[in-house]
């Protein structure tokens, strides 16, 4: 870079008279002297999101914690429901039951189920 401030002053001396090249590398000058502050508050920023995220991890967990004893509940409820109407099956309980093809009547477009 000299070398070329040197003959851009030879090709323009009223201009470039006294004149030199001074080369800085990007980081330093948009950074500077404030390099080691922008270093700490990025980590001071990495910590907070670190926190948030175990916070609210331990959030999720303490929710499922607490809704163990219901979702055992719920489990064991369902198991006996599908075991007593002869199915062994953990999701028989949440199908709608089956209705005969001839219990059906049809009005409108409505489908209405007759007690049989």
């Amino acid at each position: 870079m000299t070398a070329i401030g040197r003959r851009l002053e030879q090709a323009y001396p009223k201009v470039n008279a006294g004149r030199g090249i001074f080369m800085q590398p990007l980081r330093e000058r948009l950074a500077g002297e404030a390099r080691t502050n922008l270093l700490l508050l990025l980590g001071a920023v990495g910590m907070v999101l670190l926190i948030a995220c175990v916070n609210v991890a331990n959030m999720l967990l303490a929710r499922s914690f607490g809704r163990a004893r219901e979702m055992a509940i719920r489990t064991a409820l369902g198991r006996r429901a599908a075991i007593s109407s002869g199915n062994s099956s953990p999701r028989a309980c949440c199908s709608p039951p089956r209705v005969a093809s001839s219990a059906r009547s049809s009005v409108r477009g409505a489908t209405i189920l007759s007690a049989a």
